[in-house]
């Protein structure tokens, strides 16, 4: 084979893997994306009690923009340098100071500790230590002391030991979160065990949990009373049963559509379980540069 038509083999392949990319990852837009996303299959638990935690944590202005509150070169809450080698995600843009940042794995956890609820899980929601979020930072100019501003965020988790896959990140379970998504989730805030709360968040979000059930989730989830009613809300085993008792009041969530939608703001709507604008342009870029790059080689090999 010529040197030319290897070339172009290889600006073949890197076109494909660069379209097949971003285009892959589903946005979750809302709470009741949460429910129900590819196949039916639910967002793993621990990954959504990583999520709630990280959408109280960082800032989220009136422009939408989210800011750190944290150093993630710090290892800060378990972050570090995340390279996509894997081309997981999006290649970074090219001209711009931004790179990926990995966060959540409680080994790393060295000055600023992840909250109790994380670092010692509940049954209802152990998960091994394989769920993290990723997240795409701007980082300011040198010598500027400006926060530094996330523009995407992503759920996401590791294979599991069985798979033999290392420590890559399973693309199944790698799904890009909305600001949108964020500020439902910060409605359920830490720390909070009023009824009153419960009870606004139950009847916004379309739980069939009455006033006692309500009280239930508190007795047994203390201050974590929303993140006990958040897991009910999506479906999950937030409430689980240890006797007959309470096998007999077992919280379920409401199937049916609530008004959420009519709740937020048109302009924090999302297309559901698509690609974004961002990764089609994206898309559309590398398609443009891989052609110019194939017919320019095929030029020159001609």
């Amino acid at each position: 084979m010529k040197l030319s038509d290897r070339i172009k083999s290889c600006c073949v392949a890197l076109l494909l893997t660069l379209t097949s990319v971003s285009a892959a990852i589903q946005t979750l837009s809302s709470i009741k994306d949460l429910k129900t996303i590819i196949s039916g299959q639910n967002v793993p638990t621990d990954s959504l009690v990583l999520l709630h935690w990280f959408a109280n944590e960082v800032d989220i202005g009136n422009n939408d923009a989210i800011q750190l509150t944290f150093d993630p070169n710090s290892d800060d809450y378990g972050s570090h340098l995340y390279r996509n080698s894997e081309m997981l995600l999006e290649p970074l843009p090219r001209y711009n100071r931004y790179q990926y940042y990995t966060l959540g794995n409680i080994n790393r956890d060295i000055l600023q500790r992840l909250p109790d609820h994380i670092l010692h899980p509940r049954l209802e929601y152990a998960g091994s230590n394989r769920a993290r979020i990723i997240v795409r930072l701007r980082e300011p100019n040198l010598g500027r002391s400006v926060s530094q501003t996330i523009d995407q965020v992503y759920i996401t988790q590791h294979y599991g030991e069985n798979e033999y896959q290392g420590s890559r990140y399973d693309p199944q379970h790698t799904y890009r979160v909305s600001i949108n998504l964020l500020r439902q989730l910060r409605r359920f805030p830490l720390e909070e065990d009023d009824i009153n709360t419960l009870i606004r968040l139950r009847d916004y979000y379309g739980s069939n949990a009455n006033d006692s059930e309500l009280w239930q989730i508190i007795n047994r989830w203390g201050s974590l009373a929303c993140l006990g009613l958040l897991l009910v809300i999506v479906n999950q085993k937030g409430h689980r049963s240890h006797s007959p008792i309470e096998a007999a009041i077992t919280i379920t969530a409401d199937n049916s559509e609530s008004d959420e939608e009519s709740f937020e703001s048109n302009r924090y709507s999302y297309k559901e379980n698509g690609p974004s604008c961002e990764c089609i342009f994206a898309v559309l870029i590398c398609s443009i540069i891989g052609f110019a790059i194939f017919f320019l080689l095929y030029g020159i090999g001609t």
